[in-house]
């Protein structure tokens, strides 16, 4: 009797750690959950953010232009085909696994038709955790000149950017379009898509509005410069002093400047 009663008084301690691992990892797996829901409403904040933010500059007319966010290697939020950048919503911003396949099969959204460019973008870099594709008006006018700006007039676009090579022309939400940027991505974070827009990567939203917006600011100011028919450029040696500050500061991403005498590959 003493025996079974041994037996049974650890059986039952047994099964109380048992149940209690059963306890704690339900509720570590649920903290989990949590967890990323708030991270997913915390990006997408972000994303609306940045959305009104272009759109009010001009970079986003009507429904154009579309953005991406990689949470994972299996996981995507990228902002959904045909809506104003003015109006998002954590609706319109639609979970996609790496092949663009939607994941929340009963959002009434779809993800942008452009998506396959996104994914291009993740699988060229590992370092790429965000992808914005605009029309600034400016920078599109270079863009449709299908010609690389490699002119140093300004210090920051020139640390931040150097040159910005143009991709060849591809039909929007096709693969001709997304396979344009390998290549490009390549050497720099700011692409011009030749008669289409541009399209900048970096590890965070902050930068990559940072750099969309140097972008758009250079080219405007290359365009007064081209109406007045004079600039004066940045001497060599003020370019090789970017370049030391460039390695100083450790600025990440891809980056090729250029000067007279050489280039500097980042």
């Amino acid at each position: 009797v003493g025996g079974i009663l041994y037996l049974i008084l650890n059986a039952t301690i047994v099964v109380k750690i048992i149940l209690g691992i059963l306890v704690i990892m339900s509720i570590s797996s649920w903290t989990i959950i949590f967890y990323k829901i708030l991270l997913y409403l915390k990006i997408k904040k972000e994303i609306i953010y940045i959305g009104n933010e272009l759109w009010s500059q001009g970079f986003t007319p009507a429904n154009a232009g579309n953005f991406s966010v990689k949470l994972d290697d299996n996981t995507l939020l990228c902002t959904a085909t045909g809506i104003s950048k003015n109006q998002l919503t954590p609706e319109t911003i639609i979970r996609t696994d790496l092949q663009g396949n939607p994941i929340d099969k009963n959002s009434k959204f779809s993800p942008s038709s452009e998506i396959k460019m996104h994914i291009e973008a993740y699988k060229c870099r590992a370092d790429i955790r965000v992808v914005l594709h605009a029309h600034p008006v400016f920078a599109t006018t270079f863009a449709s000149m299908g010609k690389d700006l490699n002119d140093n007039v300004l210090p920051e676009a020139t640390l931040q950017l150097g040159s910005i090579p143009v991709a060849k022309y591809g039909t929007p939400s096709t693969t001709e379009l997304s396979n344009s940027i390998i290549e490009p991505l390549q050497i720099s974070d700011a692409i011009l898509l030749e008669n289409h827009g541009v399209i900048v990567v970096a590890d965070s939203l902050k930068m990559a509005q940072f750099k969309i917006e140097i972008l758009e600011h250079y080219c405007h100011i290359l365009y007064n410069l081209n109406c007045l028919k004079q600039s004066k450029r940045l001497t060599d040696n003020q370019v090789l002093q970017l370049i030391e500050l460039r390695k100083s500061n450790k600025i990440q991403g891809k980056a090729l400047i250029k000067y007279s005498t050489g280039e500097v590959q980042f």
